[in-house]
């Protein structure tokens, strides 16, 4: 915050209807400086070719609140927003608040870190502001298995039958549906029944199928 001299005077009519001029004053003018943020990311399940998140913290770190603060992201390559926009509410001066935007990670992505570019906006009096650009980095991680399996062991007599059970994980961060597993073998084992079929799956979960 500056406060700056602004010299001044008056032109006004007197009485007698003569223009006159008053001698130069000088006023005193403060102006405020510009809200100010500190920003900083956490990923979540960034992984190449997969659906992720970042968590946004911002740190109103100016000396004067600001309101109908949002947090606006950038698109920017690998990353394709499913949300461009997050409401922060209310900060008051070294308030922190917290916005979380998920993101499509392209599968021509490098495990590396990437720049995130966002921008916070809010109201300045009867005015909306944004700020210019501020970068965060968020870090991607190798691509990963979307399904993790986990094979039995089966004895099969000769010319005789066996069932073999392997359990199926889903390593993702979305619910799977309509999976279908297929079993391949090779002389002088066959299978009868080669396919086995998953209704629903979620995160993290396991299911067993059975051939």
């Amino acid at each position: 915050t500056d406060t700056y001299a602004v010299p001044f005077r008056l032109h006004y009519e007197d009485s007698n209807g003569v223009v006159r001029e008053s001698q130069v004053r000088t006023g005193q003018v403060t102006i405020a400086d510009a809200p100010t943020f500190d920003l900083s990311a956490t990923a979540t399940d960034l992984y190449v070719d997969s659906t992720g998140a970042v968590t946004l913290s911002v740190t109103n770190t100016g000396d004067r609140p600001v309101t109908n603060a949002r947090a606006l992201l950038a698109p920017m390559e690998p990353f394709s927003p499913l949300s461009t926009s997050a409401s922060l509410g209310t900060l008051a001066p070294g308030e922190t608040a917290t916005a979380k935007f998920k993101l499509d990670v392209a599968d021509r992505a490098i495990a590396q870190d990437y720049p995130l570019e966002f921008t916070v906006a809010y109201e300045d009096g009867d005015e909306d502001r944004t700020t210019d650009p501020l970068t965060v980095r968020a870090e991607i991680q190798p691509e990963r298995d979307r399904f993790g399996v986990s094979p039995g062991t089966a004895t099969v007599p000769a010319g005789g039958s066996n069932t073999i059970t392997i359990e199926v994980t889903n390593n993702g961060d979305t619910t799977v549906s309509d999976v279908d597993a297929k079993i391949f073998t090779n002389d002088p084992l066959s299978s009868a029944d080669d396919e086995g079929y998953i209704e629903s799956l979620e995160p993290g979960d396991s299911t067993e199928i059975s051939f």
